[in-house]
């Protein structure tokens, strides 16, 4: 038979195991809730890349190719952080030593947002612009290029 003190322990190591099933399941129901979330984003940002984003950088490519400089866009949909980037030469325009700035942009989707990265020559940008998915809109990304090709240029 049990004693008090045993029945006392039982019972609390009873209130212990149920408070711990208790807080698990409540972070499992979280976590799925969050892993179905992160997965809705990511399919966000696939398709706002895909629809939005990279239609714009190629005929933007095409444009920078006409002015007769060097662009190439590239786009990552495959990883678990999709991006599309677009890179920039500009072509030397004078006599004098060759020079090479390449620069790039890269639009990423991180937590249901299009940011931009851009690289003027070797150097990062501290500015990163960011846009929510529903607001993205051709003339943001047109915009957000237009700035990079300009610092390029300025810096060529």
């Amino acid at each position: 038979m049990l004693g008090v003190e045993e029945i006392t322990l039982t019972t609390s190591l009873e209130a212990i195991f149920d408070s711990y099933d208790n807080r698990k399941r409540t972070e499992l129901e979280a976590a799925e809730h969050g892993t179905a979330k992160t997965k809705a984003e990511i399919e966000q940002g696939f398709a706002a890349l895909r629809e939005t984003v990279l239609p714009v950088l190629r005929r933007l490519e095409a444009q920078i190719a006409a002015k007769g400089h060097k662009a190439k866009t590239t786009e990552k949909l495959g990883d678990t952080y999709p991006a599309a980037v677009l890179e920039f030469t500009p072509e030397q325009r004078t006599k004098g030593p060759p020079f090479h700035v390449a620069s790039r942009i890269a639009f990423s989707c991180y937590g249901g947002a299009i940011e931009t990265k851009p690289e003027i020559g070797a150097t990062v940008q501290q500015a990163v612009a960011r846009i929510r998915i529903e607001e993205l809109s051709e003339a943001w990304v047109i915009e957000q290029v237009g700035a990079m090709v300009a610092a390029a240029l300025e810096k060529a």
